[in-house]
């Protein structure tokens, strides 16, 4: 009887030990797995930022950079990065009744210059980007006095200084050059932008961004 108990005990252990190597197996399996699986998509998201020109910020570890490319999604993030790209798809926001209204009223040429806002809308499927540009103006030349950027998924927006820019027949082109921050990545962008007069005239007649693109 007690040659039995003990046969049975040791049965018991043997079948215990071997559930438990088993189960240390398949979680070893389980972790290498989602190892190799996080490695494939880091490599991926990688090799994405470098096809579309998107570099590394500077003062953060490459920890947690790996961190935040793995938590991306590598279809929205290709989808957000063309955006940025190609400008997407440019809105016509040229509308009368979305023309923002002139700060400052009483004006000549040469002298105290004129505020406004321009305006510019940007998509694709999943992405989308709005910007913003605020100038001062009279009928000889502009500045640009402010440039905003909101988009989805969220970026961080710094602009470049700027130099003055001058009316051609009433018409003045501008661009602004500046640096896009997603996450821990960022890229070089440039903001253009247009603003017609009426002939002889302080009335702006039409204005708008017409793209924003790297």
């Amino acid at each position: 009887m007690k040659r039995n108990y003990i046969y049975f005990l040791g049965v018991v252990v043997c079948m215990f030990t071997l559930f438990t190597i088993c189960s240390c197996s398949d979680n070893i399996d389980m972790l290498s797995n989602k190892k190799v699986t996080n490695q494939k998509h880091l490599q991926k998201m990688k090799q994405l930022c470098a096809q579309y020109g998107w570099v590394q910020i500077e003062g953060v570890s490459q920890e947690e950079i790996d961190n935040f490319l793995l938590s991306e999604d590598y279809e929205k993030t290709k989808d957000f990065f063309e955006l940025m790209k190609t400008g997407g798809e440019t809105i016509d926001l040229t509308n009368i009744s979305q023309i923002p209204q002139q700060i400052d009223s009483l004006t000549r040429a040469g002298g105290k210059k004129l505020t406004y806002v321009l305006h510019g809308q940007h998509k694709s499927q999943v992405a989308s980007s709005t910007t913003e540009m605020v100038v001062r103006y009279n009928r000889e030349e502009l500045d640009v006095s402010n440039t905003k950027v909101s988009s989805n998924p969220a970026c961080t927006w710094t602009p470049n200084p700027t130099s003055t820019f001058y009316f051609r027949n009433n018409r003045c082109d501008i661009t602004v050059t500046g640096r896009v921050k997603w996450g821990f990545v960022r890229r070089d962008m440039t903001m253009k932008a247009y603003m017609l007069l009426r002939p002889n005239s302080e009335v702006v007649s039409e204005g708008k961004i017409t793209s924003f693109r790297g």
